[in-house]
């Protein structure tokens, strides 16, 4: 590529980075109070109960996705796709989760009249909650570091001494860089969530933000206010570089390698296994019990749901561009990637409440304010919000392809640009399409971003829903989050089959006939 064309990329990339920080610029101009930033003792006591929450949700979400993804890397399936169907619950809302709660009370408060006395309510009911809803990424997360680890230590190692211990001493070490990337990921998102907690009342710093913003209406004290959250992030997005690095890395080939590990090692596996199964059962039991008329919430919920769908989208269509042009710079040309990739995962640490409050402020004080009352805010804040992650899935599909083929492609191509028509778009075309979907769906379910740019009279069925849990439990939500979980459910499927037809393609270039009938049998 010539060096105006890697420079004009570059410039497209900055702006890309500009557009993720875009919120934050609409949080200055107005004075505001920097004193803020140093919490007060109502303020440290939000902060702690955040970082308890983080930590707590964090940690017990590692150790159970690590003993859960031993199991799958173990088992029979290790080989097979649906040693991925853990997924399938991975995009569904944590609200969700806090509705399945109230639900299993109230039914088994109709069995046993005593647990009616139970509410809902504190820190174990959120740790729950949060457990339940990020437990599909920590397996994932787990999952990819078992499936990149070094065999061939690992087969020297199990010369010298019983599988155990070469766990201890030689899986988990490997491990730790992933296993401490999945617990920031999570940490992160337990701190910048408000739903939850508010939810089953309990303070949280990342609520104190919103209920600033909607007594005083100045945007600037609600940055000052979110430093701390966003300081913790940052660092943490920093840390969290090595092991995000090493997810993107292509995975070597896959091995016949069975542990054989003791009772001792196998019970937290079984038990971890049980958890993942009710994370799966629970929200459809509690649903399909505590759901009256389905027919009539779909009837319901039919026009949140299409807004919904207009505002995804809207933000596909702005948030693919944007990432693409990044991950195939920070990819392919830039000179600081870590600094560039940094750059590029630092809007991912914003709150999503702070996303929408920035960008109310900066499009109402802007020649831009007439779109201020459309379907045009919430897109951008979604599209603002996921772009990061965006980005993350492209770079790591990019790290997939045959660049081989695609430089034959270009040396033999006939005509100026048959190589990028015929080769290129096609073998890139499933990553597209299932990142875009991931956006979609990340959006249909997004509340924070949205509920303070949601236009009037056009309400999304995730805010929709959020609003109506704060009244309990009752047949009405049940039918509106039986909507939305049986569409999530659906569209993380076809990313799912989009994924594993990537794979299998992928690990057919240069293997001989008798290999490939080998894989396609399995």
């Amino acid at each position: 590529m010539s060096d105006m064309r890697k420079r004009i990329l570059c410039a497209l990339t900055v702006l890309a980075l500009l557009f993720g920080l875009m919120p934050l610029a609409g949080l200055f101009g107005q004075g505001g109070d920097p004193s803020l930033a140093l919490p007060n003792a109502r303020r440290l006591g939000l902060l702690m109960n955040s970082v308890k929450l983080g930590l707590i949700t964090a940690l017990l979400c590692m150790l159970a996705g690590l003993f859960t993804a031993l199991f799958i890397h173990n088992s029979r399936f290790r080989d097979r796709p649906i040693r991925f169907g853990f997924l399938l619950m991975a995009f569904v809302p944590s609200y969700i989760y806090a509705l399945t709660w109230m639900n299993l009370l109230r039914e088994a408060g109709s069995i046993w009249p005593g647990l009616l006395r139970i509410r809902a309510a504190g820190l174990v009911f959120c740790s729950l909650t949060e457990i339940f809803a990020w437990l599909p990424l920590a397996v994932a997360v787990a999952l990819l570091g078992l499936e990149r680890e070094n065999r061939q230590q690992l087969d020297a190692a199990r010369l010298c001494c019983d599988d155990d211990t070469v766990f201890w001493s030689v899986q988990l070490p490997g491990l730790i860089p992933y296993l401490m990337s999945g617990m920031g990921i999570i940490f992160i998102l337990s701190i910048t969530d408000f739903s939850i907690p508010s939810l089953f009342q309990y303070n949280v710093y990342a609520m104190e933000i919103f209920s600033d913003f909607s007594v005083t209406g100045r945007a600037v004290n609600s940055f000052w206010l979110a430093v701390p959250l966003l300081a913790a992030a940052i660092v943490l997005v920093f840390l969290m570089q090595a092991g995000t690095g090493r997810m993107n890395a292509p995975a070597p080939r896959r091995q016949e390698i069975v542990m054989d590990y003791s009772f001792s090692l196998k019970l937290p596996q079984w038990i971890c296994v049980f958890i993942m199964a009710m994370q799966m059962i629970f929200p459809l039991l509690s649903l399909l019990l505590g759901v009256g008329d389905f027919a009539e919430s779909v009837k319901l919920s039919v026009e949140e749901f299409l807004n919904s769908c207009e505002f995804a989208l809207i933000t596909v269509a702005i948030s693919l561009p944007a990432a693409l042009i990044s991950a195939v710079y920070v990819n392919w040309f830039a000179r600081y990637r870590k600094l560039f990739r940094l750059l590029l995962i630092i809007p991912l640490a914003i709150p999503g409440n702070l996303i929408g409050i920035g960008l109310v402020t900066l499009i109402n004080g802007s020649f831009l304010h007439g779109i201020s009352g459309t379907s045009l805010m919430p897109a951008l804040g979604c599209a603002a919000h996921f772009f990061p992650l965006c980005t993350l899935f492209l770079s790591g599909s990019l790290r997939q392809l045959d660049l081989g083929q695609i430089r034959a492609a270009l040396l033999f191509q006939k005509r100026r640009g048959e190589a990028l028509v015929r080769v290129l778009i096609p073998m890139f075309l499933p990553a597209l399409t299932g990142c875009g979907l991931l956006v979609f769906v990340l959006t249909i379910a997004e509340v924070g971003t949205v509920l303070p740019l949601a236009p009037p009279g056009k309400e999304p069925l995730s805010v929709k829903i959020y609003n109506y849990l704060h009244y309990g439990a009752s047949d009405a939500v049940s039918g509106f989050c039986l909507v939305m979980i049986l569409v999530c459910m659906g569209i993380t499927a076809v990313i799912l089959r989009i994924g594993m037809g990537r794979r299998g393609t992928a690990r057919s270039f240069g293997q001989s006939p008798e290999k490939k009938q080998e894989d396609n049998r399995r």
